[in-house]
């Protein structure tokens, strides 16, 4: 045993026709020792003894087949030998492939493993066993062999109805019910909050049925998507406090963002706002359908131009058919990410329009009233200077002409 041991040491041997009674060595334990210096040569064995238990034991203990000597089955050396490094060659690359698949997925930062159709775990990742471990988790029940179902989901999801819901949805995708199951679930310790995405695909390459099972943190997601939200809330809260009408159109001249009172002025839930275009609200509405075109070309021509405006005076009519007096502030906004965008900021001007027309319908007033008295009424700047004359002032020459040069009236008496 000792001389073929150096033997394969110093040549290359394809297979080894080993008996198991060498002067030097004896028994299984022959086997056993060369196969311990080198696991990569194929071994056949030779035994004297016509007993199955010898032969089921050394292809346990990694022979490729045995032969008893004195059988007859020595004639059937050649094709036994081929079809030994045959099937050699077929573990060896089935060996290959299965280190290659575990250095894949030991790579992996995700929690994989992969469980039969009972929930037992057939294999698990580093990242699976490491993060059991730094958890001050038991690896005999956590890990290769134990049963996934009935003691890791469990303890990874805490709530009996999250177990319940992701049992279910992984029994179904290992009977091929369903392509994938997935769930996000939080996995809080004392001292930082976490949260993992499971999801559990088909192994289609397995003979039987199995499944692969994928924790991956995604806390910085969550996270993200937490800031995310309160930026939006407070967005939000920002944009219903004001008073004015204020929105955010796309590219396409659909509504992605309206305040409180864009909507309230609408009589329109905000949801159903969102994605809609002007023609598409105003034409339920009452508006006039030139200012609905006028809008949608205005708009349109600002994001393409890129400069904001303070459009003219528009009038609108609200839900309740009250007409109402506006002045727009638009401006192109510009995302790295999307299409330019349009914010319009509403003021209500209303109020000032109606102080004018009041203040306007009391001049008036104040003039007839004027007009209708005998006396001769003029003002007068703090120059003297005649700004307006009733009528029966206008009908005096002196005051007519005064007030029709700019001059001077009261010089102009003493003249």
């Amino acid at each position: 045993l000792s001389q073929a041991i150096d033997l394969s040491t110093k040549e290359a041997i394809d297979i080894v026709l080993l008996d198991l009674g060498l002067s030097d060595s004896d028994g299984i334990e022959t086997l056993k020792t060369f196969r311990k210096n080198h696991p990569e040569i194929l071994v056949i064995v030779l035994t004297g003894y016509d007993d199955d238990t010898i032969g089921r034991e050394a292809i346990a203990c990694g022979a490729q087949d045995y032969l008893i000597k004195g059988s007859g089955m020595e004639i059937m050396l050649p094709r036994i030998c081929l079809y030994a490094l045959e099937r050699h060659k077929l573990q060896a690359e089935a060996k290959r492939s299965e280190q290659f698949l575990r250095s894949t997925i030991d790579s992996l930062s995700t929690h994989i493993a992969l469980i039969d159709k009972n929930g037992t775990i057939l294999l698990v990742n580093n990242a699976w066993q490491n993060f059991v471990i730094e958890h001050g988790g038991d690896p005999d029940m956590l890990c290769e062999g134990a049963n996934y179902l009935s003691t890791v989901l469990p303890n990874n999801l805490k709530a009996a109805s999250l177990t319940a819901s992701a049992t279910r949805g992984i029994q179904q995708v290992i009977l091929g019910e369903k392509e994938y199951f997935e769930i996000e679930y939080p996995c809080h310790s004392s001292t930082e909050k976490q949260w993992f995405l499971l999801r559990a695909t088909p192994f289609e390459n397995a003979s039987t049925q199995c499944a692969v099972i994928a924790h991956e943190n995604i806390t910085k997601q969550k996270t993200s998507e937490s800031k995310l939200l309160t930026s939006k809330q407070y967005l939000r809260i920002i944009f219903d406090t004001s008073p004015n009408l204020t929105f955010v159109k796309d590219i396409d001249q659909k509504y992605v963002m309206v305040n409180k009172s864009y909507s309230e002025f609408l009589n329109i839930p905000y949801e159903k706002i969102i994605g809609k275009t002007d023609k598409d609200l105003f034409l339920k509405h009452p508006s006039p359908a030139s200012d609905i075109s006028h809008f949608s070309e205005a708009d349109q021509e600002l994001m393409y131009k890129g400069k904001g405006i303070l459009t003219k005076e528009t009038t609108l009519l609200n839900h309740a058919g009250q007409k109402k007096h506006y002045r727009f502030y638009k401006t192109p906004i510009f995302f790295p990410d999307r299409p330019t965008a349009m914010l319009a900021i509403g003021l209500d001007i209303t109020a000032l329009r109606n102080s004018q027309k009041g203040t306007q319908e009391s001049e008036h007033r104040m003039r007839t009233i004027l007009d209708a008295m005998h006396q001769s009424i003029t003002l007068h700047d703090q120059n003297m200077d005649v700004i307006w004359a009733n009528k029966q002032a206008a009908q005096s020459k002196e005051t007519l002409t005064c007030f029709l040069n700019g001059c001077n009236f009261d010089q102009n008496t003493h003249e």
